[in-house]
């Protein structure tokens, strides 16, 4: 049996230099999407998720009246929020359709490190927090699949921002309206990617 402490104390020691080594490390990680984004091929599985995505948008723009979508393979099973999203921006991408979605697979990437560094230096400190942002950019099977798998990886980086919520929302005790929001919008933008 697990002796459970009354209260949760979170660690939040603030580094002076740590803001600085953050700043750098997401304009590298940035500087490394934009000129990487391009150098992926297609993935197995990205020209069905590609159609979905169009099926949705479909769904959407017509009143709700083409339910192709609902019936194609199984991905109605599946979430279609990165794929809905990849649709959108393709209509206005300068780039070719699998190209843009790998770029938007690398938003995700930097969204997900931000929620990790978040979630880390809530519970460990700042110094933590960075080791964990590095240990996550260096993991090269991370990295490229942030580009290429859209479902797990986009679903792993909003989950640790629903992770984070959770634990903010604990730290609080009665949680704030805005962890609740937060909690409430991630976990629905999660599920909405992978149930």
């Amino acid at each position: 049996m697990i002796d459970w402490p009354a209260t949760v104390r979170f660690v939040n020691p603030r580094l002076p230099w740590a803001r600085i080594f953050l700043t750098l490390f997401f304009v590298t990680i940035a500087v490394l999407v934009v000129t990487t984004f391009r150098d992926y091929g297609i993935s197995w599985d990205e020209e069905v998720q590609n159609t979905y995505g169009d099926m949705l948008l479909s769904f959407y723009t017509s009143g709700f009246h083409d339910r192709s979508a609902m019936h194609y393979l199984n991905l109605f099973y599946y979430g279609g929020f990165f794929d809905l999203i990849a649709a959108l921006l393709n209509l206005v991408s300068p780039y070719g359709v699998y190209v843009t979605r790998h770029f938007l697979g690398g938003i995700f990437l930097l969204f997900g490190l931000a929620g990790a560094w978040r979630l880390v230096r809530l519970l460990a400190g700042e110094r933590a927090a960075l080791f964990a942002l590095a240990m996550l950019a260096l993991n090269p099977i991370l990295y490229g699949h942030s580009f290429i798998n859209p479902k797990d990886a986009p679903l792993a980086w909003l989950f640790l921002w629903v992770i984070y919520y959770a634990c903010r929302a604990i730290e609080e005790g009665k949680p704030r309206a805005l962890t609740v929001i937060g909690f409430g919008v991630t976990v629905g933008l999660a599920f909405g990617t992978r149930v």
